[in-house]
């Protein structure tokens, strides 16, 4: 069976174009630099309580992926999520039934 030319072409093109299309794989992180922007992400904005305030779930991930891109090197773009807190160990004036 012979292939027309037409069908040479058009095969040929469809494989540089899915070759072109591909996505290049991403790099990986170390396991060092994803536990430290983890923590410093929980430190800038932690975990509240369920029912008193809505959570900050896509803040904290959003943290985490400029921690990342930016090798841990965090400064104050991020101010913590509750400006009542005065230090970490201690929870916000905000949380609990009082």
């Amino acid at each position: 069976m012979r292939i027309s030319a037409k069908v040479t072409v058009v095969l040929g093109m469809a494989v540089a174009v899915t070759a072109c299309l591909q996505t290049q794989p991403a790099m990986a992180i170390s396991v060092e630099l994803a536990k430290m922007c983890r923590d410093m992400a929980i430190k800038a904005h932690p975990y509240t309580l369920p029912g008193f305030k809505s959570g900050n779930a896509e803040v904290e991930r959003s943290y985490f992926k400029d921690c990342v891109a930016k090798g841990g090197n965090m400064s104050a773009d991020h101010p913590p999520s509750d400006p009542k807190r005065t230090e970490p160990g201690k929870p916000a004036a905000n949380i609990g039934p009082n």
